[in-house]
């Protein structure tokens, strides 16, 4: 299995032999609900085995990083980019703890027979890369299956921290409300989004996951311009408590950008920074 880094903002172009690069449709059941998506599927050379990142975007989906996909694909990796219940086409309801078991039933898919064997998956090497509330998911799924080799948070959104903080989130979080009504709730979405938050903030608190991050290969990324994920708040101190709890032998990594919450004037290096984190626990 071998990565190939230097490709991350550079085409890779399929030479003879090789299998080309594609796109195809992610249309997987959860809970009787059809979850759709994207599969980017690299080059391959027959024989070899891909590693598997699984991109999680953020709320309600408007930046959905698939220019990572496509980066993380030119490197080597196979890249499954669902979209959450609830969102952009996928059925069934978006609720914050359902983001979470959503997620890992689509990496029991991904590691079913079927699919290693039609992608090419390493099983050893899979890895969530998720952003705001996909990083939110990401950091949980982390803390609850071993068999996920490596997560990287960009600018996560601690949703259960901002309740225990008690914030005003009608009056904070109201253009928010405003974008999130394009997602499919189980009551009208403001409501919920309140009541679902104060429901699982015990369960999803990042701080109540550094017990097992501390044993985890890890990437916290924070935006020094991010108002609503402040790293000083929801990357920065996690990062520092599992690093302090850990013993040293496990990959962890914060990285500050000085950039917003969307890293959107830093895309290319943000993708290299991934890119290279990732390739280096590749084996």
């Amino acid at each position: 299995m071998k990565i190939y880094p230097e490709y991350v903002a550079k085409d890779r172009v399929m030479q003879p032999g090789q299998e080309g690069s594609a796109v195809d449709a992610l249309d997987f059941v959860w809970k009787g609900s059809r979850i759709l998506g994207q599969i980017y599927v690299p080059v391959h050379t027959p024989g070899e085995k891909h590693p598997l990142a699984i991109t999680l975007h953020g709320f309600p989906g408007y930046t959905n990083n698939q220019d990572l996909d496509h980066a993380l694909r030119r490197t080597g990796f196979v890249t499954v980019h669902p979209f959450a219940p609830g969102a952009w086409g996928s059925e069934g309801y978006y609720t914050f703890d359902g983001l979470v078991e959503c997620a890992m039933a689509l990496l029991d898919y991904c590691k079913s027979d079927e699919f290693a064997e039609k992608y090419h998956i390493c099983r050893d090497n899979i890895f969530f890369v998720g952003h705001s509330m996909g990083g939110m998911t990401s950091v949980n799924v982390l803390k609850r299956r071993d068999d996920v080799k490596a997560g990287v948070f960009l600018a996560p959104f601690d949703v259960a921290q901002f309740f225990f903080e008690g914030h005003d989130a009608k009056a904070e979080l109201g253009p928010l409300f405003e974008e999130g009504s394009i997602l499919r709730t189980p009551e009208p979405f403001m409501d919920f989004f309140l009541k679902n938050g104060e429901e699982t903030k015990d369960d999803l608190l990042f701080m109540n996951a550094v017990d097992v991050l501390k044993d985890r290969n890890f990437m916290f990324v924070g935006g020094a311009l991010d108002p609503l994920a402040p790293p000083a708040t929801m990357c920065e101190p996690q990062y520092k408590k599992a690093k302090e709890l850990g013993d040293g032998s496990k990959k962890q990594e914060y990285l500050l950008i000085n950039s917003d919450h969307g890293f959107n004037d830093q895309r290319i290096f943000l993708a290299q920074k991934v890119a290279e984190y990732l390739a280096d626990l590749v084996e």
